[in-house]
């Protein structure tokens, strides 16, 4: 069974003042129920989180805590499938939705490209050499 939590997502929160605001989240697990949520503005540009998040899943309900942004405090929510929502509060305070993304790659499927030595091709491992020896596998 894939992991419920550990992936990409898309965010949005909306504060107590009503103003929205879009991130991206990347959820990491730590082992024993215990994941990292890093909020990023996009995905793929190589920045900093600029919110992180600890926290604990028990059941369906991820409870959180962390900072970022001039933002402290905790929060929690419940993972249905594909939707995690909740609430927050610390120094600002407001709910939130995550939706699970699932990214695939542009050229997944492609032939490679002419002149590529493909290490594996979904069959067997007979391109690959033994470390330090020259001698195929």
């Amino acid at each position: 069974m894939p992991d419920p939590v550990m992936g990409d997502w898309e965010v949005w929160l909306e504060t107590e003042y009503g103003d929205e605001s879009k991130f991206a989240a990347q959820a990491i697990a730590m082992g024993d129920a215990q994941y990292r949520f890093q909020f990023l503005n996009v995905f793929d540009k190589g920045t900093e989180p600029i919110v992180v998040l600890n926290g604990e899943l028990k059941g369906r309900t991820f409870a959180f805590e962390g900072e970022g942004m001039g933002w402290s405090g905790t929060g929690s929510g419940t993972i249905r499938g594909d939707r995690f929502a909740g609430t927050y509060s610390g120094d600002s305070s407001g709910k939130f939705e995550m939706r699970k993304v699932v990214r695939l790659s542009p050229t997944l499927g492609a032939k490679a490209p002419a002149g590529a030595v493909v290490l594996f091709d979904g069959k067997n491992f007979d391109r690959w050499e033994q470390a330090g020896t020259g001698e195929q596998r």
